[in-house]
């Protein structure tokens, strides 16, 4: 898209609040985490990200995490899409933000966002930490389905006598309990599992866990970064 039509940023309320994180960091750590995140290898957990930040740059974690997830990441998809250079997004951004955020939001907020706006080009780089971030949860969210949790239920189910009057037996039943989102709404679906399917399952669980450490290892033969989703330390 050509910079000169100036297009309008879309900034919903998750955004603003983004920008506010942004604003209470402030110049001069917003400096400081500029030249932090320009070495920083890609990690998908910015609860752990923002926690040993927070420590570095004596600012609170859930202001560092809010403006991760609601500023820095999306602004870097929005700037992509829109093929737009950092500073004319900048430009663009504090334009809408001037033309469609609230008279109370504008009155709190707007002389700080015009003064901590310069510091941001830094975090809007092409490749940089948050743009790479940026295209991995979009390469997560086009999967048809994301896994919410799941659960094995085991169950013990008596088989009357046809009085209804005693017990014959007894069934013991595993049922797999998978909770997802199918991109719209939240699902479940329930499979039955005999004995051979659970020892079946658990050599497959064993099996991507045993892949998972080959990935690892060639990864730091290579001396290439892997993110592995899900990871809590990445």
């Amino acid at each position: 898209m050509s910079e000169s039509t100036t297009p309008t940023i879309p900034i919903p309320r998750e955004g603003f609040l983004g920008i506010q994180a942004l604003i209470a960091i402030g110049e001069e750590r917003l400096a400081k985490l500029a030249e932090v995140m320009a070495a920083e290898p890609l990690v998908l957990s910015f609860t752990q990200l923002s926690e040993r930040l927070s420590e570095l740059l004596g600012c609170d974690q859930r202001t560092l995490q809010l403006a991760f997830v609601h500023a820095l990441v999306p602004l870097n998809g929005l700037r992509r899409t829109l093929e737009m250079s950092p500073s004319g997004f900048l430009s663009a951004l504090g334009r809408t933000i001037s033309e469609r955020g609230s008279v109370e939001w504008k009155n709190e907020n707007l002389e700080e966002w015009e003064r901590i706006s310069g510091k941001l080009s830094p975090f809007l780089q092409p490749d940089n930490f948050f743009s790479q971030a940026s295209k991995a949860f979009d390469l997560l969210s086009e999967r048809p389905a994301v896994l919410q949790g799941a659960r094995l239920l085991t169950e013990l189910r008596p088989i009357f006598d046809e009085a209804a009057t005693g017990t014959l037996t007894h069934l013991l039943t595993n049922t797999l309990v998978v909770d997802y989102w199918d991109g719209q709404n939240s699902q479940s679906l329930h499979v039955s599992l005999d004995s051979s399917d659970l020892e079946k399952l658990a050599k497959e669980i064993e099996r991507a866990k045993r892949k998972i450490n080959v990935c690892r290892k060639e990864a730091a033969d290579l001396g290439t970064n892997l993110v592995i989703y899900g990871d809590p330390s990445m």
